[in-house]
């Protein structure tokens, strides 16, 4: 059984090492889908202080 999860895992280990990691998103890309997600900059938010409005 020990020698079964023993080549279970070169197997994975070979298989991890061929895969490439590739980024083909841009930063403006990256920003536009969290826009559309929800995502918001705290600079864009209007906030009114209550003790400068008493």
């Amino acid at each position: 059984m020990l020698f079964g999860i023993g080549v279970g895992i070169l197997i994975g280990v070979v298989f991890m090492f061929s895969y490439k990691v590739e980024n083909s998103m841009t930063r403006e890309k990256i920003e536009e889908k969290a826009r559309i997600y929800g995502m918001d900059y705290p600079e864009e938010f209007k906030v009114i202080n209550k003790k400068e409005v008493e």
